[in-house]
């Protein structure tokens, strides 16, 4: 859900960095606040804000507040430890002792704006995985992540989008280590100027302004397998692959293979998921929600679903015993797609179970890019216990399939 800026201001403490932000800012606060005082104090900041006579100051403070709440939430937070950790201990430590995402996300902007904006990036790449294009460069060596290389990496695409397109004007580029030991570049590049009515206060103006596009590569030194993702086609890829082995891997000449999934056979969840390792694991149930068959002749598609809870019911349960249906699961129907879902036992206090969800086509698209490190690990372990999966088979760019098969399309979608 959606958090306006008063929801924001009275969820964080009224601790150092309220008081540094709202100071920064110059927020008319009232005499005599007590900071102390943890129940009246965000409130009166709360009054303080919306009652802000400088319409402009206060916009700003909320595009604060906006930003902010873009990176408080679980991912954000698995973003922001990868971004911490790899560059500053002492921020990991403060960073672990904030008391929920929202707090953590505040806290990183106010005092370590660099590392948020690389834990943006972080985000923004994972969570545009899927549509990466995957190549093999044939190179496996450590990246140049120096302020120069990624100088003339930016330069070099810069210059090639300005004449394809004329924009990429100016660009940035940031260069990190993940904890996975790939290298992620990223680079913001400036676009074509846009004319957007915009309120400048209380009046409504015609605003001008140049709105960024990112480009991101992320690098397996190992096995020099990399994912991408550009503004336009295979020419704009060959292009950002180009200058990207050319100054950050110092390699002139490059032959980049592309690497496109591998069907993945779910014959076996005609069975259901059948995996004990989920239980060890603190599940509670597991079931297989939906799924879809083809006919032989592929001419005929049915998606099937569970519906509600049904009892933990799977629908490869329900399709069985219905005599109208259980022909479905034969070997004439081919399993092109499922949902598998898997249930945590409820939260103390609460009755709703919470539940992680696995979906997956034959076509290779699993959805796990979703969830953290460690979570999406165990769950490629069930997809290999349950032999959808091959063994050391992997979504990142560790390990990459090389089959031959059809590429996925960018407007595929789960069923």
């Amino acid at each position: 859900m959606k958090q306006n800026h008063d929801v924001i201001l009275l969820s964080l403490p009224p601790d150092s960095t309220m008081r540094k932000f709202l100071a920064d800012r110059s927020v008319p606060l009232p005499v005599g606040l007590d900071w102390d005082d943890v129940d009246t104090a965000p409130a009166a900041v709360v009054t303080a804000v919306n009652s802000w006579s400088d319409t402009a100051a206060r916009d700003a403070l909320l595009a604060d507040l906006s930003r902010v709440a873009a990176l408080s939430h679980p991912a954000g937070r698995e973003a922001a430890y990868e971004a911490a950790t790899l560059t500053n201990v002492a921020v990991m430590v403060q960073l672990t002792s904030k008391y929920s995402d929202l707090h953590r996300a505040f806290w990183l902007y106010i005092h370590h704006l660099g590392l948020f904006d690389q834990a943006m990036d972080l985000l923004y790449f994972d969570g545009h995985e899927p549509r990466a294009y995957r190549h093999d460069l044939g190179i496996k060596v450590l990246p140049d992540l120096s302020p120069v290389a990624l100088d003339a990496f930016q330069v070099a695409m810069g210059d090639y989008y300005r004449k394809k397109q004329g924009n990429g004007e100016f660009g940035v580029a940031y260069g990190m280590v993940r904890k996975s030991g790939n290298v992620l570049v990223t680079l913001h590049l400036k676009d074509l100027p846009m004319m957007r009515l915009e309120f400048d206060g209380s009046a409504l103006k015609q605003h001008v302004g140049n709105p960024d596009f990112v480009l991101a590569i992320e690098y397996c030194p190992t096995t020099g397998v990399s994912q991408s993702m550009v503004k336009g086609g295979d020419q704009y890829q060959k292009a950002l692959l180009k200058a990207f082995a050319k100054h950050v891997l110092h390699r002139d000449h490059i032959d980049p293979q592309r690497l496109r999934p591998s069907h993945l056979d779910l014959s076996s969840l005609r069975l259901g998921f059948h995996v004990p390792e989920v239980f060890a694991d603190g599940f509670v149930a597991a079931r297989v929600k939906s799924i879809t068959l083809v006919d032989a002749q592929g001419k005929t598609k049915i998606a099937a679903s569970a519906m509600g809870r049904v009892d933990d019911e799977s629908i490869v349960d329900l399709l069985q015993d219905n005599p109208v249906t259980a022909g479905l699961l034969g070997s004439d129907w081919t399993v092109t797609a499922a949902q598998i879902d898997l249930y945590y036992p409820p939260e103390p206090g609460k009755i709703r179970r919470k539940v992680v969800k696995i979906e997956v086509t034959y076509r290779g698209r699993i959805n796990l890019h979703q969830y953290d490190e460690a979570l999406k690990q165990r769950l490629e372990s069930y997809l290999v216990t349950a032999g959808i999966l091959d063994e050391g088979q992997t979504l990142t760019a560790n390990v990459v399939q090389d089959g031959q098969d059809d590429p996925i399309g960018a407007d595929e979608e789960l069923t």
